[in-house]
């Protein structure tokens, strides 16, 4: 944390986790979200175009011990599947679904200024596609997800500051992870 020592901190506790679906634990390794996306429907040649987002957002709040840089390291883990096909009559058709992650880091300083900085990852894209309008085959694709993902890497430096070049207490820091989940589907 400083240029004398390093401070190790793993926060395991969320202070507050937002969604706009599903439901939500918060606890020490506990910080959970239960959430799904889903699109579902047809149509005729050329299809209609449906589209479901999901976002999910954990907050975390930490307060350096001093100046210096921080160096940020999430872990995800999800559980789950994702499962697209696309309609098995004469249209063709295709199918997109995608999972975004971000770590994003803000600090105001003594003035109340707002500095921030962030990084992101996609964690899952897959489509498929069936220009075959002349048959009727349609195509299925099945995703399980059972995997840890790093948001932000060890490279990923943010800097922190006190609250004053005095003796004052140091400003926390806002430490957002926001997921989003998307799928659309043209059948």
């Amino acid at each position: 944390m400083t240029s004398a020592s390093v401070v190790s901190t793993y926060l395991e506790s969320a202070t507050d986790i937002v969604t706009t679906r599903g439901t939500t634990s918060i606890g020490p390794e506990a910080n959970l979200v239960q959430t799904q996306a889903e699109v579902s429907g047809g149509g005729s040649l050329g299809g209609s175009f449906e589209a479901d987002l999901v976002s999910i957002d954990w907050h975390f709040v930490w307060t350096p011990p001093g100046d210096g840089f921080l160096n940020v390291t999430t872990f995800l883990q999800m559980n789950g599947f994702s499962w697209l096909s696309i309609n098995s009559d004469c249209n063709g058709g295709e199918a997109s679904s995608n999972v975004g992650a971000a770590v994003m880091l803000t600090q105001r300083d003594a003035s109340g200024t707002s500095h921030s900085d962030s990084q992101s990852v996609n964690l899952l894209d897959q489509q498929i596609t069936d220009t075959r309008w002349y048959d009727s085959i349609g195509e299925v694709q099945f995703i399980n997800l059972d995997e840890s993902d790093t948001v932000g890497y060890r490279a990923f430096q943010f800097p922190t500051m006190r609250n004053s070049r005095f003796s004052s207490p140091c400003r926390p820091i806002f430490l957002s992870i926001p997921i989003t989940a998307r799928r659309s589907s043209i059948s």
